[in-house]
């Protein structure tokens, strides 16, 4: 097995290196009494960042790490691992009861003392989070950052997100999964709610949908869907080629604007439409769309 590959299984065997950074374990527990096991990054931060990750990954995770590092620079992080993954407990719902891991995360945040508190889900944890900001009563969030988000998960979708249905619906899948990936998922599974149907009653939260025009998983109709959905406050980010789906658009580059992307949000109340950083750091833009603004984004 060659270098490449090896190092990825240990990532996904959580044998990787992790954090580079000192920070704390917590322990939380999720209102249907599922024990759950965060990292906190720069706790003295006041505003403050939960990062819920996708199917198959899990804190410490290389791309996460990436992630949570670099926004720890900014505010204080609390990276998850959701239900059936990593160190936490329970089985993975592929984003309907992650809802109630999300809403531990932010009450323990909130009654740390931290003011702001927003969310960046990525693929799976984008519907979760999606879904959590839109449960009834006051949304746990400030601002939501959405990765990769669908808008639905529909069974015969994309050839990756057949084969995905057919992990979770299958019993003796879901032990090769839980073998391979290290991922215990639920033996009764059901699709979530469909976020697209639900993510209007998130607003007035700010909302950014990022969503790479390669996603092999979910076109980026799926962005554009949300953002109609939810209205104004809303913005899609479009990103080129070469992003694809999730974990694998984390790169240097991206996280620097996410990251400048958060700070702006916090400020200013609402996230940019335009951003001016691309791999090199040359300062190519990338042209983004809020709600309402036409029929998509474009990207030069």
């Amino acid at each position: 097995m060659g270098d490449g590959r090896l190092a990825r299984l240990l990532d996904v065997w959580r044998l990787g290196p992790g954090f580079t950074q000192p920070g704390q374990d917590v322990a939380l527990t999720s209102r249907d009494g599922v024990a759950l096991t965060a990292s906190l990054l720069a706790g003295d931060k006041q505003p403050a960042v939960i990062i819920a990750h996708g199917f198959g990954g899990h804190r410490r995770k290389a791309a996460y790490v990436r992630l949570a590092e670099r926004l720890a620079a900014d505010s204080a992080v609390l990276s998850l691992d959701l239900r059936g993954h990593g160190e936490s407990r329970g089985r993975c719902t592929l984003g309907d009861r992650e809802v109630y891991d999300l809403h531990a995360a932010a009450a323990w945040l909130r009654a740390r003392g931290h003011p702001w508190v927003a969310v960046v889900g990525v693929s799976m944890g984008a519907t979760a989070a999606l879904r959590c900001a839109a449960s009834r009563g006051p949304t746990p969030f400030d601002a939501v950052s959405t990765i990769s988000a669908p808008s639905e998960f529909v069974s015969n979708g994309s050839p990756p997100v057949r084969a995905l249905s057919t992990m979770v619906t299958s019993a003796t899948w879901r032990v090769l999964v839980e073998r391979a990936l290290r991922v215990r998922v639920a033996r009764r599974w059901s699709d979530p709610v469909a976020a697209v149907e639900v993510a209007p009653r998130m607003a007035p939260t700010p909302l950014l949908l990022v969503h790479g025009l390669d996603d092999h998983f979910f076109p980026a109709a799926h962005a554009e869907r949300l953002r109609d959905a939810v209205g104004p406050g809303a913005v899609v980010w479009l990103e080129p080629e070469g992003f694809g789906h999730a974990e694998d658009g984390l790169t240097v580059g991206f996280l620097e604007r996410l990251a400048a992307a958060v700070t702006r949000c916090r400020l200013d109340g609402a996230w940019p439409e335009v951003t001016a950083c691309d791999e090199s750091g040359a300062g190519r833009d990338h042209l983004l769309t809020p709600a309402g603004a036409g029929q998509g984004a474009q990207t030069p």
